[in-house]
């Protein structure tokens, strides 16, 4: 069993051709920008983890390589072998978090968001009456930290990911810096921490 690593391009530029039919190896907490990597192979397990990426593109067989990393709204992902000619565009999971693929272009990487939940809406439009968060877990939403809102009848979850489309009614795109909601039910740690996130298995 091999693994074929080698490193091409210029400083501007740089390459990575991964040939690893039965990855051994484990690249870990490195912080790539810029780069290429070209990915030939099936591995067996993941052995790209916990990695931050910025402004790279991926080109790959398939996404078992990656594990627990962070891939910004600016990377770009192509997919060699789609399931089926016929069918233009899938989806893909890395780590609860979703890349839409098109085959020979690539695509932006969707970045979490926040999500509001309004209890009111749910209730009286939609008959729901259970927690938010209860209704998250069926959804098969994944979030980094929850905040109930008394004044407006409502909870909070940010930096959602694994968003079903469409959303339900009771369910909106919460555009608000988390920075200023420190004592709102955010203190000083959560709203960094919200601020700076980079992926649900950081």
């Amino acid at each position: 069993m091999s693994v074929t690593i080698t490193t091409t391009g210029t400083n501007n530029n740089p390459k990575m051709h991964i040939l690893a039919p039965d990855a051994k190896i484990f690249i870990i907490g490195m912080d790539y920008n810029g780069w290429t990597f070209d990915i030939t192979g099936d591995p067996e397990k993941p052995f790209i983890c916990h990695s931050i990426f910025r402004n790279c593109t991926i080109i790959a067989d398939n996404l078992r390589a990656f594990n627990g990393c962070y891939f910004d709204d600016s990377c770009k992902l192509i997919i060699k072998n789609l399931p089926r000619a016929d069918t233009p565009q899938t989806t893909h999971s890395i780590n609860s978090i979703n890349w839409n693929v098109v085959q020979d272009r690539g695509t932006d990487f969707k970045k979490p968001k926040h999500l509001k939940f309004c209890y009111q809406t749910a209730g009286m439009k939609c008959n729901e009456g259970r927690h938010a968060q209860v209704v998250m877990k069926e959804l098969g939403i994944d979030y980094q930290l929850s905040t109930p809102q008394s004044l407006g009848d409502s909870f909070w979850f940010w930096n959602c990911s694994n968003i079903p489309e469409p959303l339900p009614d009771y369910l909106s795109e919460l555009s608000v810096d988390p920075m200023s909601c420190i004592g709102q039910g955010l203190n000083q740690k959560d709203a960094e921490s919200i601020r700076d996130f980079k992926g649900n298995n950081q």
